[in-house]
């Protein structure tokens, strides 16, 4: 995240996704699994923004599709928006810090965790994932 928000941010930025991440966690905790996805997806989209990398959130949008499948069939499964928060209250901290390097090691490990759920998800839902 080289040139990124961790470095060029303002403070009303970090309030703002101070503010989604309250929000995030109010969904969760009413379990509203539309906000929150719509929720998560704002915060991407502002660090995104906040790059300085306008394009890319354009061309990540038509590629992940199939990420996106992953994200909201995850939602439903413990403990998972719990996890998330907690790593975007990470990313946030490095981005407050002005720490990009570590701002973007956390967001890579965040697209692992989500990653990581595919093979249970495939499992579990075989009629998302078919091929043809």
């Amino acid at each position: 995240m080289r040139g990124d928000p961790a470095q060029r941010h303002r403070e009303s930025d970090v309030a703002e996704l101070e503010l989604n991440l309250e929000r995030q966690e109010r969904a969760g905790q009413e379990g509203d699994l539309d906000a929150f996805y719509l929720l998560d997806d704002s915060f991407h989209r502002t660090l995104c923004d906040l790059s300085g990398h306008l394009s890319v959130w354009a061309v990540s949008e038509r590629a992940k599709a199939h990420l996106n499948r992953i994200r909201r069939l995850s939602l439903a499964m413990p403990d998972y928006m719990e996890e998330m928060l907690a790593e975007h209250r990470l990313v946030l901290g490095a981005v407050a810090a002005r720490d990009p390097d570590l701002a973007e090691s956390l967001l890579r490990e965040h697209l692992r965790t989500v990653l990581r759920e595919l093979p249970q998800l495939r499992e579990q839902h075989p009629d998302y994932f078919e091929v043809g």
